[in-house]
Order: C-alpha cells, then structure tokens, then sequence
C-alpha cells in the first residue's frame, strides 16, 4: 500500500489517498477525481480521459497504461492530478 498526496489544481488543494502500488494508473486517476470532487461536493463523474496525474519531482506524466509501482511511484510520492 501506498500513501500519496494528490493535488487537484482545480480545486487548489491536497488529499491524502492509500492505494495499492499495483493498481492501473489510469483507474487511479477516475478514483481520485471522483473522490476529490465528492469531498468538494461536486458531482462525481465516470469520464476522466482528459485527466493526468503527473510526478513534479520527476517531471513526467504518469503512463496511464501501467501501475503505480511500474511509474516509479513510491509511498510518500506527491502527484498532481490535472
């Protein structure tokens, strides 16, 4: 298990999220957004295509296609969700 912290540029604010180092990045990012816009009280939505969660301290986005573990993401690691 992994702890991260996601900032959500479009709300100006860091969660806090566990997840498993194995899980497809691609279905992180529709978990995160979904959770982030349920704790902003936005409505939640299933389309997250647009999105991207990029690694600042290694100045890439994250490929959507592989896990966490496969994008050097490490516990503690800060993303960006945009």
């Amino acid at each position: 298990m992994l702890m991260l912290e996601i900032y959500a540029g479009a709300v100006d604010r860091s969660f806090d999220f566990q997840v498993d180092e194995s899980v497809n990045t691609g279905d992180a990012i529709v978990t995160f957004s979904n959770m982030i816009a349920k704790k902003c009280g936005m409505k939640a939505g299933s389309d997250a295509s647009g999105m991207a969660l990029y690694d600042p301290s290694g100045k890439k986005e994250l490929d959507k296609a592989c896990s966490l573990k496969d994008n050097g993401v490490v516990n503690g690691t800060r993303l960006i969700l945009a």
